[in-house]
């Protein structure tokens, strides 16, 4: 990373985590299949995976809110016509408005980057409800890519899993090291890809998932009712119908299972 000041120092808080392996950033592209494609790049940091995004994309806009990186990635990558950076924090800007303006209200855009660690759930979320991306292909840490992509039953499946997999089909590509980095991370990372669904917003499914999942300990049927507000005997004869006892736990039922409870239970839960 000889393109990084002298005496740069790294921000913990930002979760500035550089690769150094030159070898990733080739793989997390092909995974992302960006060739010819409008690609967003959150925290390009150092420019690793921008390098190896600029030669295959059409345009490519990055997001960084690291003032030092700007300057160091608007002086390797200035002759770039196919390039624009933005210094904004990906958190708090609007990311569908932002790829409007540069890409063109009605050209896909697909998302590549090695989000950094301290936002990884949060800006996760953004990009997923946003429902701007034909993709997402993104470097993680393995604990959240588990998540994501676990099936019920499984120690990892919550309510994460559930609304990923209601909104994304995701797909987990390959891990990538801690010593493919500097600063070393005390964590392996996982690139996958989450590919948009067309599914109608749900608010009652999320409040029966929330439920749920808000008290592992208790069985499902107390905790709907707790959570919902509704009477034990009508989450009880839900469960009944969907094949499963009283003392079934949140995490037996699968996706399918979460949108027939909906069903069941639409007529005894408050708009």
């Amino acid at each position: 990373m000889e393109n990084l000041p002298k005496g740069f120092r790294y921000s913990k808080s930002l979760g500035q985590n550089f690769l150094i392996d030159t070898s990733v950033p080739c793989k997390i592209a092909a995974a992302a299949d960006v060739s010819g494609c409008n690609v967003l790049e959150i925290g390009p940091g150092s420019g690793a995976l921008t390098r190896e995004l600029l030669p295959l994309v059409k345009k490519l806009l990055a997001i960084e809110t690291d003032a030092r990186l700007i300057s160091v990635l608007q002086s390797e990558f200035a002759a770039e016509t196919n390039f624009s950076l933005i210094k904004a924090d990906a958190m708090r800007a609007d990311l569908s408005a932002l790829c409007d303006e540069y890409f063109g209200t009605d050209e896909p855009v697909k998302v590549c980057a090695n989000l950094p660690y301290a936002i990884t759930t949060p800006i996760l979320t953004k990009l997923i409800e946003a429902k701007r991306f034909s993709s997402i292909t993104v470097m993680i840490q393995r604990e959240v890519a588990a998540r994501i992509c676990a099936k019920a039953n499984t120690p990892d499946y919550g309510a994460y899993s559930l609304f990923a997999q209601y909104h994304t089909s995701p797909e987990r590509h390959f891990d990538v090291a801690p010593d493919a980095f500097y600063p070393v991370p005390k964590v392996t990372s996982t690139v996958i890809t989450l590919s948009p669904r067309e599914v109608p917003e749900n608010p009652r499914l999320f409040r029966i998932i929330k439920s749920a999942f808000a008290q592992r300990r208790k069985t499902l049927a107390n905790a709907l009712s707790a959570g919902l507000q509704i009477p034990k005997d009508v989450t009880v004869g839900a469960l009944k119908v969907l094949g499963y006892n009283a003392n079934t736990r949140g995490e037996v039922l699968s996706l399918a299972d979460f949108l027939r409870l909906g069903e069941y239970l639409a007529v005894s839960i408050n708009p």
